[in-house]
């Protein structure tokens, strides 16, 4: 397989501030389960790939856009929910469909695949709520979807058969938290995959596991039962220590986080010798990007669609990494056509 030159055949999708000026987002507050804002916008550049070749990319709206002329968006001929655009996606255009559609625009808050493994469709679930062990559905305002379309043009015609790749991503922050941002890709006739554009490496985060979400420095129990909650998704049944916790001494405030909590004297801890989490795998970018995975294909018939998803995972350490207002945040997505030659 020949992989077109970068400077040719190149599609961007980025994420930006709101200043044009700027390539860097902003963070309020603090990373945890229970909130995560940021101020980034998303910015669509399409590039013309030579003088006889070229990849138009849309979106896909799952509702009508009455003023998508407005926005710079062209109505697909066929299909009345793809709307092309030649300019490329501003983020007020960008901004306009995300919130057309009921998506996260400027507020991301940490959910979860929970259990996931390659191959498979994705649910993600919200964040767990004190004292309750119950999965429920994220809600659409905590991520962000956005349904890509691309079609490869030869001079007037569509190619016949085309694979989109990833060429390369660019993600950027003074924060460790990055490391917990997770993509989903569902690329039409390809492989679902969850995506670390941090990691070289895939990987797996446990979904499962003991959490201090009450914030008073021990991890949550029940009342009733005198245990230790097991919030997420276990692998298999959850085991006990025999004797309750003795007395442990309370982490300073600034060391604890919900996730590195102290054992409430008296009550029986879970025994993670014998219990056993469930996992999400995700992979990394020698898997996609140096491997030239393809995320996508399409045919003359057909245009290749990308349903993507972008969150941060909540059940990964590095979620609560805290930090400052005005901390930077950049990620870029190169795509580019493949071609067998």
């Amino acid at each position: 397989m020949k992989i077109s030159n970068l400077s040719e055949k190149l599609a961007i999708l980025g994420v930006y501030s709101l200043l044009v000026v700027s390539a860097l987002g902003t963070f309020i507050g603090t990373y945890s389960w229970f909130e995560y804002r940021e101020r980034a916008s998303l910015t669509f550049n399409g590039t013309s790939l030579s003088d006889s070749l070229e990849i138009d990319v849309g979106l896909r709206s799952a509702v009508d856009l009455p003023d998508f002329e407005t926005y710079g968006l062209e109505q697909d001929v066929n299909d009345s929910h793809i709307y092309w655009s030649e300019t490329g996606l501003s983020w007020g255009t960008l901004d306009y469909f995300l919130r057309a559609n009921g998506y996260a625009t400027n507020k991301l808050v940490p959910v979860s695949s929970g259990s996931y493994a390659t191959g498979e469709q994705i649910d993600l679930k919200a964040r767990p709520t004190e004292n309750k062990t119950a999965l429920y559905p994220a809600n659409k305002l905590e991520y962000c979807y956005i349904p890509l379309v691309f079609k490869a043009v030869n001079n007037i015609s569509t190619l016949s058969n085309y694979d989109i790749i990833l060429q390369n991503v660019k993600l950027r922050t003074d924060s460790l938290s990055t490391k917990a941002f997770r993509i989903y890709f569902d690329g039409s006739n390809q492989e679902k995959f969850l995506f670390s554009p941090s990691d070289e490496e895939g990987g797996f985060n446990n979904v499962g596991g003991v959490l201090d979400l009450g914030n008073d420095g021990c991890f949550d129990y029940s009342n009733v039962t005198n245990k230790e909650i097991f919030y997420g998704e276990a692998d298999g049944e959850v085991f006990y220590n025999d004797t309750p916790s003795p007395h442990e001494d309370i982490l300073p405030e600034e060391e604890r986080n919900v996730f590195n909590a102290s054992h409430k004297e008296g009550v029986y801890a879970v025994d993670f010798t014998k219990t056993k989490c469930k996992t999400s795998t995700y992979l990394g970018k020698n898997e996609v990007i140096r491997n030239n995975k393809i995320i996508c294909s399409g045919t003359d018939l057909e245009y290749a669609t990308c349903n993507m998803s972008l969150y941060f995972e909540g059940w990964s350490e590095y979620i609560t990494e805290s930090t400052s207002e005005n901390s930077k945040f950049d990620l870029t997505l190169n795509f580019s056509l493949a071609n067998d030659m």
